[in-house]
């Protein structure tokens, strides 16, 4: 649905996408991440063909960015996740109903369509509230009522829960899931991991203008050898670290209190040995389990180029 070869845009000496090769699949959620000035934006605008490519080629939904742009813009709906682009003396509804006549929906439609999205995004309640006047968080959240608006094979979201509360993300995430069981693609950047990780097929890390690795979430977390088991114990014991230390083969015990950390060389091999040995001493455990590796510890191995 989404696939590029070489892609490239450079900004006079500066490259902000260097060669970048993606192939994303129908119904497929594929994150990027990387941090700030990593390339992820403009990649997005030059897939909307709001950025013209300074070399390679792209195709969404089967339409050449470069050769018809037009094609690519009506199949697909973006959300920047910025507030610019709303006007904020008009209210929710005047917003949506504006947007949808610059797309070409007739009044009914545009009428139909913008109660919809205002009451699955949850501000229906909150349609004649100005825009200047909603909350982050709900910002955000008509941001991507206005993308949905729109039923597009292919969503491109740029950042789009960043900077809400909870409550709002959840939703928001609800929305992507529904669009994927629906079969619809969607380009999904962020700096929440473990928005990452919940939501996303593949992820795709980005740094200086080029994808330096791409795997699927769990794949990710496997570049990062685990060094811990967890422990959750059915009551606190001072003297459990202390004897734990005991082992050959544990390094180092943290935490107190009926929940620890225990680092061995290779926990995977360890933790039968651990959870034989609490049964010997007639330590009771709720849970006994090796703690696997963050996207964020990957995020930083990769990335910042530094060991974990």
């Amino acid at each position: 649905m989404i696939k590029t070869l070489d892609l490239a845009r450079a900004f006079g000496s500066k490259i902000a996408v260097d060669r970048v090769s993606i192939t994303i699949d129908q119904g497929e959620i594929y994150g990027l991440i990387g941090p700030n000035g990593a390339g992820k934006s403009t990649l997005v605008a030059l897939l909307c063909t709001l950025v013209v490519p300074t070399s390679g080629t792209g195709t969404v939904n089967g339409f050449d960015i470069n050769k018809e742009s037009r094609q690519v813009r009506d199949s697909i709906s973006l959300n920047f996740g910025g507030e610019r682009s709303f006007y904020w003396r008009l209210n929710a509804v005047q917003n949506l109903e504006f947007f949808a006549s610059i797309h070409g929906l007739g009044r009914n439609e545009a009428m139909a369509a913008t109660q919809a999205v205002l009451e699955q995004m949850g501000l229906w309640a909150d349609r004649r509230t100005p825009f200047g006047q909603f909350s982050g968080g709900m910002k955000k959240r008509l941001n991507l009522a206005r993308a949905l608006m729109l039923d597009r094979p292919v969503y491109l979201c740029d950042e789009p829960t960043t900077g809400t509360d909870p409550a709002s993300a959840l939703r928001m995430r609800e929305v992507f899931h529904d669009l994927k069981r629906q079969g619809k693609t969607i380009l999904l950047v962020t700096h929440n991991l473990e928005e990452v990780t919940e939501l996303c097929d593949r992820v795709g890390m980005m740094s200086e203008g080029r994808i330096i690795h791409e795997d699927t979430p769990e794949g990710m977390r496997r570049l990062v050898r685990p060094e811990a088991i967890g422990l959750e114990l059915a009551d606190g014991r001072a003297d459990l670290p202390e004897r734990l230390l005991g082992l050959p083969f544990v390094r180092r015990v943290e935490g107190d209190g009926a929940t620890l950390k225990v680092y061995t060389e290779a926990p995977e091999q360890d933790v039968t040995a651990v959870l034989r040995w609490l049964v010997q001493e007639g330590v009771p455990a709720l849970q006994v389990g090796v703690i696997r590796p963050r996207l964020q510890d990957v995020f930083i191995k990769l990335v910042e180029k530094r060991d974990v």
